[in-house]
């Protein structure tokens, strides 16, 4: 792939090689047992394991993977389990708490690295002529309670959105939009002219 993804935990916020360090900030646990009204010190850190997730089987439909694998490169395409949980729900407390007690019964069965319109365009054309259902991950949807699998006799593929792109102004919002992004954008810029607001890229 053009851009190694780097993912956050499967089971919480931030990364895996970036935590909190105390030290760093000496005053902060009197403050916060204070204000919490917190009287004990002891707090086990808990280990979350991957192996501890009940992962159902990936569903495959064969015609659709075909095509997939004629026009994107191998590296862009995965059904490998870590991905699969990692791409689950999203990081609201609901997503965390089922993931947190082994549940990833949403998991996608397949997660696609689109690295262009075209390659967005080419898994959306492929996957309306399977029936498969596409989910995007990325650009805020994994915040706002937008990746649950809403039919599990369907195969579902996660469309991870993770390469920059020019800033685009949406009403009186200026946000970073890649590809993807501006994709989504144009799909409902009817919606957005009717509440007199403009989707232009700059």
């Amino acid at each position: 792939m053009a851009h190694e993804p780097r993912h956050m935990k499967w089971w919480g916020w931030g990364y895996e090689d970036a935590e909190f360090r105390a030290s760093h900030h000496p005053d902060f646990w009197t403050y916060a047992k204070s204000v919490l009204d917190i009287e004990s010190n002891d707090f086990a850190r808990r280990e979350w394991s991957l192996e501890s997730i009940e992962l159902p089987e990936a569903r495959a439909d064969e015609p659709f993977l075909a095509k997939l694998r004629a026009c994107l490169a191998l590296s862009q395409i995965t059904d490998d389990a870590e991905e699969r949980v990692i791409h689950s729900y999203g990081k609201g407390f609901r997503d965390l708490f089922r993931l947190r007690r082994g549940i990833a019964a949403g998991a996608p069965d397949l997660i696609v690295y689109p690295e262009s319109e075209r390659d967005v365009c080419l898994a959306l054309r492929a996957a309306a002529e399977r029936d498969i259902v596409l989910i995007p991950f990325g650009g805020g949807s994994n915040i706002a309670g937008c990746l649950e699998r809403m039919d599990a006799r369907r195969m579902c593929v996660s469309l991870r959105s993770f390469w920059p792109g020019p800033r685009r102004t949406v009403g009186r919002t200026r946000t970073n939009a890649g590809p993807f992004s501006r994709l989504v954008s144009a799909l409902h810029s009817r919606r957005l002219d009717r509440h007199a607001l403009s989707g232009n890229a700059e």
